[in-house]
């Protein structure tokens, strides 16, 4: 049988198309491969990164910020408003700030609690001094240092609710205000001793903040100016054991400080860049609340230590936990109009740490800012003033609010906080991860649904702040919620079982011995 014959050698041309027919193969399956590949790790990658905790999120981040797209959409939600009247809000800035607005029994708040800067660890409760319906007359500024004040008051931060509250009349909150007032008067202002032109001190060690530690952080970076020897983590362990909570008060900063160091501390508002630059220029330690905008993120709270400034530049230099100390080491560069802006919406509130052998010194420099009383009585001064210039900024009247409350007046209160909420801008959803007077104005006017909003609010946007537990149990425990309340308790001490607040208002349920705000009724 004849062998066909061999076929003909492929010319040159075939082979050529041969080659790119099967290299457009190669790459189209290629192209399909990777795409696929891609579009898995699309859907896949956001699904992985959001399942991580937000503090490891946070550490992907730091190395690869393309990541950022693939977090959740945070809500970006405002308080909620109660349609409060523009006659009521501004009837407060025309009555006069004197004294409580109602009276508070004597002897119905124990003296012992979370002080300024005592040393006590109960509940954060009213002075003796506040708890009287005698008008508050300023002190005066005088050369003669006064006495600092460091009985319990109740914190701007965590002010709690006590069992025997006084009788409020809620048909006061007409928005026309008493006949008998006499319009607002500013107080005298205390003698201001100009400081140096500059001053830096470079005796300050910055501490990076671990996950979420800039309370600690900068509370280390004091403590260690006056040689004490441990590190963020064990103030970290004590104020918040649990590592996803997000604030920790000056009220705890300063009761940390008082109860497990061997220095101490105090706290105030209404503070001014001048008096601050008195202090560290004569060597204290201060802390300042302020809070700045995060790109991506929107506002937040954050701490800064304070280590010098300059009047020639505007600057004012600090350790920042979280940006670093500066190009030079010298500290974060901070403008002073700046800074202010940002620390208003804090109330302007700084913390002071000290060595107890300069208590008197640090008085002087406070001036009549020293006595807590005056403190409180001059942020309504401040608060007032700024809400008539800047009627639209809510900080004003958050601050206006937050002020009347340490004075326990609460119906002012309330409504300075209802005309912040209602302003053109609103506030922003993190006030409550940081501030917590709002609970505290409503909850003492009765109006326990506001501060269940709130407090709803607030557990949309994060569960990590424990305060919010605990006032949504105090308005549960108030409208006889008894079960509710108590599990609300159970959770804030299973956050954070040194939050001292929560265990003694279980207990007070427990043993039947809780009694709610008496509200008057109208007409009463």
């Amino acid at each position: 049988m004849n062998t066909p014959p061999p076929p003909p050698p492929a010319s040159p041309d075939n082979r050529r198309i041969n080659m790119v027919k099967l290299g457009l193969g190669c790459v189209g399956l290629s192209t399909f491969v990777c795409t696929g590949a891609i579009m898995l790790v699309l859907i896949l990658t956001p699904i992985a990164f959001r399942s991580l905790s937000p503090e490891y999120q946070d550490k992907f981040l730091r190395r690869i910020p393309a990541l950022a797209a693939f977090k959740a959409t945070v809500p970006f939600t405002y308080l909620p408003t109660i349609g409060a009247t523009n006659a009521n809000a501004l009837a407060l800035l025309a009555t006069p700030t004197s004294g409580n607005s109602t009276p508070v029994p004597t002897g119905s708040r124990s003296n012992g609690g979370l002080s300024a800067g005592g040393n006590d660890a109960n509940v954060p409760l009213p002075t003796s001094a506040l708890s009287t319906s005698t008008p508050i007359t300023p002190v005066a500024a005088s050369s003669t240092p006064l006495p600092i004040t460091n009985t319990p008051v109740l914190a701007t931060d965590n002010a709690i609710a006590a069992t025997n509250t006084p009788v409020l009349n809620v048909a006061a909150l007409s928005p026309t205000p008493p006949p008998d007032n006499p319009p607002a008067t500013a107080l005298p202002p205390a003698t201001v001793i100009p400081a140096p032109i500059s001053f830096h001190n470079s005796s300050f060690e910055w501490v990076p903040q671990g996950w979420n530690n800039c309370g600690p952080a900068n509370l280390t970076q004091a403590l260690k100016y006056y040689g004490w020897q441990g590190k963020q983590d064990e103030i970290a362990n004590y104020l918040k054991p649990n590592r996803e909570d997000k604030n920790v008060s000056p009220w705890q900063m300063v009761e940390y400080v008082n109860s497990q160091t061997n220095v101490k501390a105090l706290w105030r508002v209404a503070g001014d860049l001048n008096l601050v630059k008195r202090l560290v220029a004569d060597k204290f330690a201060v802390i300042m609340e302020t809070g700045y905008d995060v790109a991506g993120e929107g506002w937040m709270g954050h701490y800064l230590t304070v280590i010098g400034y300059d009047d020639n530049q505007g600057l004012l230099y600090g350790l920042d936990t979280w940006l670093g100390d500066g190009k030079d080491h010298q500290g974060f560069h901070e403008e002073y109009n700046n800074l202010d802006s940002r620390w208003q919406s804090f109330n302007r509130a700084y913390i002071v740490v000290y060595t107890s052998d300069r208590e008197a010194e640090l008085a002087s420099i406070l001036g009549p800012d020293a006595d807590l009383q005056y403190n409180y009585t001059r942020a309504v001064s401040v608060a007032r003033t700024e809400a008539s210039a800047q009627p639209n900024n809510p900080y004003a009247w958050f601050n206006l609010g937050s002020s009347f409350t340490l004075l326990q007046k609460y119906k002012e209160a309330s409504i300075a906080f209802d005309q912040a909420v209602n302003s053109t801008t609103g506030l922003p959803f993190r006030m409550l991860w940081y501030q917590f007077t709002p609970y505290e104005a409503y909850y003492n006017t009765g109006n326990y649904t506001q501060v269940l909003a709130l407090a709803q609010t607030a557990l949309a946007t994060t569960p990590y702040v424990e305060e919010t537990f605990y006032w949504q149990g105090m308005a549960y425990a108030a409208q006889g919620q008894t079960g509710k309340a108590t599990d609300d308790f159970k959770k804030v001490l299973k956050f954070n079982p040194n939050f001292l607040p929560a265990s003694d208002m279980l207990a007070q349920l427990e043993s039947g011995k809780f009694a709610p705000p008496v509200v008057a009724q109208a007409g009463q």
